[in-house]
């Protein structure tokens, strides 16, 4: 399987999305206002999660934009599922590819949507669809992030850092709470630039519960589904928390890189924040 296209070069982010495909994903989700509108009628955790991942590619991809409409250079992306099977959700030209850079994505959408907000109508290019199908097996999807991080890392040693976003609506069905640590173990132990990678987790609610934003504390939270997921996630770095009060979501010294039952509305934020945007207009600037 084909890997990152180039390096060689210094300055690069390195971002891997994990998207939950399990049948779970197939739930409902509220949604309102604006929300409402982009995700339709029936709006489900699987229609956010790819909303949500598509639209993060194309935000990257609007960052890295020269003004003659060039893309610039500046990271390399991988996204994958895991629900039956664990896969690049990237097709077309993109297939059978680990990591693609910025420029390869503006290339080679999926597709174009048409999309209506008002009375005003948009194109949107989409890149990845996810389905609904299997169980949750997250730490081996942990461990493929593993794979690639590290992979990633041999020529990017000294690259603006390393992010793993992994956008869940439940709980491992393939281990415990030590193997889902030892999984993500794997990923913070690398450094890049001096930095150690950031794994960052997004759990969408398909219920009514309020949303938990980059807790401090683990005995704050209810549920050992939740606190196992406190256990995998990153201290928040500065940027992300810099970009969070931009947002207006608080956050602490010790807030960790996560968001428990998030609705639509702040999976969006969520997504935002741990990813890769900040850094990359940090580069154009």
């Amino acid at each position: 399987m084909s890997t990152v296209q180039r390096h060689a070069t210094t300055g690069r982010t390195g971002l891997i999305i994990m998207a939950d495909e399990s049948n779970s994903t197939a739930q409902r989700i509220n949604t309102v206002g604006s929300m409402a509108s982009v995700l339709g009628p029936t709006p489900t955790v699987c229609s956010a999660i790819t909303y949500g991942v598509n639209s993060t590619l194309q935000e990257a991809c609007l960052i890295a934009a020269r003004n003659d409409g060039s893309i610039r250079d500046l990271a390399d992306i991988a996204v994958f599922g895991y629900g039956n099977v664990i896969s690049s959700l990237l097709r077309g030209p993109l297939s059978g590819q680990d990591f693609v850079t910025l420029p390869q994505l503006a290339e080679s959408p999926k597709r174009t949507e048409t999309h209506h907000q008002g009375e005003n109508e948009y194109d949107v290019p989409i890149w990845v669809d996810t389905t609904a199908n299997g169980g949750t097996p997250m730490c081996r999807a942990f461990r493929h992030a593993a794979t690639l991080a590290q992979t990633w890392t041999v020529t990017n040693q000294n690259g603006r850092g390393l992010y793993v976003l992994n956008l869940t609506d439940g709980e491992a069905t393939d281990g415990t709470r030590d193997d889902l640590l030892e999984a993500t173990r794997r990923i913070t132990k690398i450094t890049v630039g001096g930095t150690p990678a950031t794994v960052f987790n997004v759990n969408i609610a398909a219920g009514q519960s309020d949303p938990i934003v980059f807790p401090h504390k683990r005995d704050l939270l209810d549920g050992e589904d939740a606190r196992t997921m406190f256990d995998i996630s990153s201290i928040l770095p500065d940027g992300m928390r810099d970009e969070a009060a931009r947002m207006g979501l608080p956050t602490h010294d010790q807030s960790r890189a996560m968001v428990y039952n998030a609705d639509a509305r702040i999976l969006l934020s969520a997504i935002r924040i741990g990813t890769m945007p900040a850094n990359l207009a940090g580069e154009v600037r």
